[in-house]
């Protein structure tokens, strides 16, 4: 469980555990990166999806780059 703190494209977003800002790859989704075409968009979708909320990220594994590879939910109020 943590809050979405930063999100750095479309498939990839950090989330703040025990103080610390760690990078979850979301698992499942490979988006285009921010300099490829429509990379801008799906950082700005994914930023109004998840930037800020809290979520619990069910990890399923770690990436070439040390990155966490999980699924990621938060529960829609209102």
């Amino acid at each position: 469980m943590g809050k979405v703190v930063g999100v750095s494209d479309g498939d990839t977003i950090s989330v703040m555990r025990k103080g610390q800002a760690v990078e979850v790859r979301l698992h499942g989704i490979d988006c285009p990166e921010k300099k490829q075409p429509f990379g801008t968009r799906a950082k700005r979708a994914t930023s109004d999806l998840a930037f800020g909320k809290e979520v619990e990220v069910r990890v399923r594994d770690t990436d070439r780059y040390g990155r966490l590879v999980g699924e990621a939910k938060y529960e829609i109020s209102g």
